[in-house]
């Protein structure tokens, strides 16, 4: 591609990234990602929320949580599905206090209107008990049954496709300048 004279950029990493997860590659994923500033590309909202979603799927919470701190360092936080799904995978695993730490960061972060939704997620994961030292989700939840909790997926943190029409992947592309359209 940069033979030919055509620099990747981060849509095109994004693709790469996520298409290295889907084939189980994680680790190919993985160096992809941390080479990002190499190559003078800097990940974005979708960059987090692809990795933090496979990297979960694949049980990989440490790197999740990693993903998440550099993410909230450069003020890009994935959507609401995908942070409330990493909260959910650790408290699935025993470790509350991370969970709650990472709620509590994202609770600090949105305005006070949005808040409900993560007051609901403090409640159904049991994370606004004063101990940091649960069981799991299920343990924490007296009306759900170990049967019922449902563990971090694929499935469970994705949302909807990447976008296909070429303008609404020109909106994502973090840029300090308008792009100009076609009039057709």
């Amino acid at each position: 591609m940069e033979a030919a004279g055509v620099k990747p950029d981060t849509i095109t990493y994004n693709f790469l990234m996520t298409s290295y997860c889907k084939h189980g590659k994680m680790e190919s994923a993985k160096e992809l990602y941390r080479s990002l500033g190499e190559k003078r590309c800097s990940a974005n909202a979708a960059t987090y929320k692809h990795m933090m979603a496979e990297l979960c799927a694949h049980g990989d919470l440490d790197g999740v949580l990693e993903i998440f701190k550099e993410s909230f360092r450069g003020n890009k936080v994935p959507d609401f599905r995908t942070m409330s799904g990493l909260a959910e995978g650790l408290t699935n695993v025993g470790r509350v206090a991370e969970a709650k730490n990472v709620v509590a960061k994202m609770k600090k972060k949105f305005p006070e209107q949005l808040l409900s939704g993560w007051m609901k997620l403090e409640k159904e994961l049991g994370l606004n008990s004063d101990s940091g030292d649960a069981g799991t989700r299920a343990e924490c939840i007296s009306e759900e049954t170990p049967a019922e909790a449902e563990a971090a997926t694929p499935k469970t943190l994705e949302l909807e496709d990447p976008p296909s029409d070429e303008t609404e992947c020109m909106a994502e592309a973090s840029t300090s300048e308008e792009m100009p359209r076609d009039s057709a």
